[in-house]
């Protein structure tokens, strides 16, 4: 008999809290990342054909998403390539209430409103929108600016901006076309779409015309020069009390974002503190 092998389906967002939920709370180390989108852009997530292979009728499939609306389709996607192991549903866990980071927003926003703080609020480094729909809903009355290339490092300018130490990142994570597959928009339904303004394309470039003040911005951009430039945009925009969240601030993945917020913060006279969670988010509180 052959051991009891386990894995995360689908992986994205939802997927790390999963991993973090089941390491963390049960110590399960997930064998498997699994997911048929980023199987064909990281070598170390396999899809669901891929797993097939491996024919263990003690696999553990963990059911990675808070989405119930796709449900019944996720469930048909496994059945169709796995026919033996079990599959076990985290629907109930892999939600807000399981992510410091939700958590932090939530208050954040709530605290911004009862102190009538004002601002827009903003993310640059948007993927599918799964993080930017919390931003969305929390800070229900702001206008939320989105900005990306929706085409990952797939970009030529953002591969060109690339630190050397970032060159392996970028192998594994060339996901351009997974954007294409997110349909019309390129992003996931969001809690207020009214309040949405999307950027395309290279940022900075696409702040030019900018001028609002901001209260609260989220920075997802993975490698140094593009971190380095959106701080130095959104920084002189915050308003006083104003939060910049940075993510990956501790991922050995994304080397540049440690060094970009290093750099700025000793430049700038900015102190740093962090979020308990898994992404290692770094936050940035701006003074007077």
């Amino acid at each position: 008999m052959k051991d009891i092998e386990d894995g995360i389906f689908p992986y994205g967002y939802q997927g790390e809290i999963a991993d973090r939920l089941l390491q963390h709370k049960f110590g399960i180390k997930p064998q498997y990342i699994i997911d048929n989108k980023w199987a064909k852009f990281n070598p170390d997530i396999i899809s669901l054909e891929e797993l097939k292979k491996i024919d263990n009728e003690n696999l553990i499939i963990f059911v990675s998403s808070d989405r119930n609306d796709i449900y019944d389709v996720i469930r048909e996607e496994i059945n169709r390539y796995i026919t033996k192991g079990i599959v076990v549903d985290l629907f109930p866990m892999v939600n807000e209430d399981n992510d410091r980071k939700v958590e932090a927003v939530r208050l954040l926003a709530n605290h911004f409103t009862s102190i009538k703080l004002p601002g827009s609020v903003a993310e640059a480094g948007v993927r599918e929108g799964a993080f930017a729909r919390y931003i969305n809903k929390y800070f229900s009355s702001k206008k939320l600016y989105l900005f990306d290339t929706f085409e990952g490092f797939y970009n030529e300018q953002v591969k060109s901006n690339m630190i050397l130490e970032e060159k392996v990142f970028e192998v594994n994570m060339d996901y351009g076309e997974y954007y294409h597959e997110l349909g019309v928009g390129g992003i996931l339904p969001m809690p207020n779409p009214e309040n949405i303004i999307i950027k395309k394309g290279f940022f900075p470039d696409t702040a030019v015309d900018i001028e609002d003040t901001f209260c609260f911005v989220h920075l997802d951009m993975d490698i140094y020069q593009s971190t380095m430039d959106g701080l130095h945009f959104f920084w002189s925009k915050m308003v006083e009390q104003g939060v910049i969240m940075l993510d990956d601030y501790h991922n050995d993945h994304c080397p540049g974002v440690k060094k970009a917020v290093d750099e700025f913060c000793a430049a700038n006279g900015v102190g740093v503190c962090f979020l308990p969670e898994g992404r290692g988010t770094a936050v940035l509180i701006k003074n007077r």
